[in-house]
């Protein structure tokens, strides 16, 4: 059954600098695809009772481990190639979209509360170079070793920091058919966004839509379009000037310290502090559940999954 949601622009909401859309779910609304816990480390994302990956975060908080138990059912239908070519580059548009489509899936992570779903720029060592930040937007951290293939791994929230980017399935091969359609698309510029959904709990952005739209703008070398979908935070109030100030002097002082403050650390710093300056801190704590059985059935069912993850036994 479609969930009842209000949808307005997030600029009306803060200002003009802002795109993106606030979602206002229903307070009947319950999520799918969810996050449950068993504190104070171990937390899993479940799909409709069928989990998805087991993560467990380090003792001293410095990342968080995790393991793949089966892939995540289509959140959304397909985008026809119609769609594709009715709202080309149109991130506005593409928000609506994804917001029609959320508000019908059976399987997505859309709950009761309040939502945004505004534009992601893509950083990382292996991401293309040629996009800049445009206020307004998130950011996430591109890293091929996360997660892209891999059955289980490791999100380093010291070198990476937050936002690395989590696949919840395995793309399709570079050289089948519809990642070789998606690279002419993201070639000419018209290539429709990948769909992120944040989890605080995980200090990452999950990728719920377009795992084969990411993989071929990465193989063109291009900037993939994205879309984030978050909890909205209460706290809407600027970073002042001074504590900005000081998270970058600190950062440079770091870097000296590590020998790493060349100039291409400086200007990724300095987009950093601009950043800081302009942004709201939207990201609100993902809502979640305790895990039924708590610690022990987390450990059971990631024991039974992958008896040779070491987190399970820990």
């Amino acid at each position: 059954m479609p969930i009842s949601v209000r949808r307005w622009d997030l600029a009306a909401e803060l200002d003009p600098r802002y795109r993106g859309l606030v979602l206002e779910v229903a307070e009947s609304a319950r999520s799918a695809l969810m996050v449950q816990i068993a504190p104070p480390e171990l937390l899993r994302i479940q799909q409709s009772g069928t989990t998805l990956i087991s993560a467990r975060i380090e003792s001293g908080w410095y990342g968080v481990n995790w393991v793949r138990h089966r892939p995540v059912t289509p959140v959304i239908a397909p985008i026809t190639s119609a769609e594709a070519e009715q709202l080309g580059a149109d991130l506005m548009r593409w928000a609506h979209h994804f917001t029609t489509a959320l508000v019908g899936s059976e399987h997505g992570p859309l709950g009761r509360g309040r939502w945004t779903i505004r534009p992601v720029a893509l950083r990382g060592g292996t991401a293309p170079s040629r996009q800049r930040d445009e206020v307004g937007c998130d950011i996430a951290y591109w890293e091929p070793e996360v997660g892209w293939n891999a059955e289980n791994g490791y999100i380093d929230w010291g070198s990476i920091g937050a936002a690395a980017v989590l696949p919840l399935r395995h793309p399709s091969p570079p050289d089948s058919s519809r990642p070789k359609a998606f690279i002419k698309l993201a070639r000419a510029g018209v290539l429709p966004p990948v769909l992120l959904w944040w989890v605080s709990g995980l200090d990452c952005w999950l990728v719920i839509d377009g795992h084969d739209r990411l993989i071929a703008a990465l193989a063109a070398d291009v900037a993939p379009p994205m879309l984030g979908l978050q909890r909205l935070s209460r706290r809407t109030d600027m970073r002042t000037d001074a504590e900005a100030a000081q998270w970058y002097q600190e950062q440079i002082e770091k870097a000296d310290a590590r020998g790493d403050l060349t100039d291409a650390a400086i200007a990724g710093l300095g987009e950093a502090l601009a950043n800081t300056v302009a942004h709201t801190h939207l990201r609100g704590r993902t809502a979640c559940e305790p895990i039924p059985g708590g610690a022990d059935e987390w450990r059971r069912e990631a024991r039974n999954h992958k008896p040779r993850w070491q987190p399970a036994w820990g």
